[in-house]
Formats: C-alpha cells, structure tokens, sequence
C-alpha cells in the first residue's frame, strides 16, 4: 500500500512542476520569447517555442495524473527535460549563462549547475514515474478516496504558494531595478550666503 501513495504523490510532484512552468511561462510571454531566443532557437521560430513549449508542458501536467496515460506523460516529460538540460549544458560550456525563465518571471536566473541538477532530480523521478506507474497501474485507484483527494489538494495548495512566492520575488526585483535607475540626490554645498539664523545672530 506505502507504493501506492509514492506513486500517486510522484505524479503529483510532477504535474506540479510542468503546471507552474506552463502557467509562468503562459504568463510572461515577453519573458519567455527572450528566453527562447538566448537558449540559440532560431528567430523564426522563437513565436512557435514560446507558446508550443508551455502547451506540451501543460499537456503533461494534465496527462501524468489519470493511470491511463500517466506513463506517456512520464516519459515525453524526460524527453522534455532531457533536451532542456543538454542546451543548458552546452551553453555552459560555451561560457553562457542566459535567464532561465523555467517558471516566467518568477525564476529569472542565470543557468548554472543548480539547474542541470535540478533537472537531473527530475527526470530520475519521471523515470521512476514510468517503472511505478507500469507496475502499479491501478494507483490512484487503489487508493481510498480520501486520502487521494487530499493529497491532490495539498498538491494544488503548494502549486498556488509557489506560484505566489514566485510572483513575489519579481515584484522585489522589478522594485529594486526602479531603485537602481532612481538618481542619487546630491548635497548642495555649502556657501558662505547660506548661513543660517543662529549662526548670523551669533
């Protein structure tokens, strides 16, 4: 019964993931061309990547939840993961580091090694999806209503914090850029007319 409920909770992990980087990248359409053209996709394609990839990100999000199709959805999500980490890889090598843009504006950082790692984690826990889900193809089923359903809506209720602490952390920066192109005042200086009351009186 204990595979059961880790199958079920890595589908989630997993729809939670492709569901927050479509709907981020849906969101910051702007954010999301520029991030597609610096990862080297060639301009006349750049309009078709920007909206196609978050449509098959949300396809999975969607299929990787109902055992019929949870596999499918496992694997075109290492697919997914798999190119993404080797431009990642290769744009570092060549000394590049564009924005990432993975979830929209929330996540506009450079790639480094953190994002090939991360990418790692996730495919290993689609491949696992795969092994698990072709093992145990009754899960959810199999598991008792309530406890299905809850872990389903603790999933969504992570979605939506991440999701606003994402939107936070661009507030901040759009904040602190308005910060940075704001002039620094300048003390006047100090001339021997503008002395002040007590010192004339004195």
């Amino acid at each position: 019964m204990a595979i059961d409920y880790w199958v079920w909770v890595a589908r989630l992990v997993l729809a939670v993931v492709f569901g927050l980087s479509a709907w981020g990248k849906f969101a910051d359409d702007s954010g999301t061309r520029k991030a597609v053209g610096e990862f080297g996709i060639p301009i006349a394609w750049v309009p078709a990547v920007a909206w196609g990839l978050p449509t098959v990100e949300a396809a999975v999000a969607v299929a990787v939840l109902p055992p019929w199709t949870a596999a499918a959805a496992a694997l075109m999500a290492i697919l997914l993961l798999g190119i993404f980490t080797g431009a990642v890889v290769r744009l570092l090598r060549q000394g590049t580091r564009p924005v990432c843009s993975c979830f929209g504006a929330g996540s506009a950082a450079p790639i480094g090694r953190g994002t090939v790692v991360r990418n790692i984690v996730l495919i290993m826990l689609a491949g696992l999806t795969v092994v698990a889900t072709l093992a145990n193809p009754q899960v959810p089923g199999v598991l008792p209503m309530d406890r299905a359903v809850t872990l389903a809506v603790a999933a969504g209720f992570a979605a939506v914090l991440v999701s606003l602490w994402g939107e936070l952390r661009s507030l901040r920066r759009r904040l602190d850029a308005v910060d940075r192109m704001r002039p620094i005042p300048r003390d006047r200086p100090h001339s021997a007319d503008q002395t002040s009351f007590f010192e004339r009186s004195s």
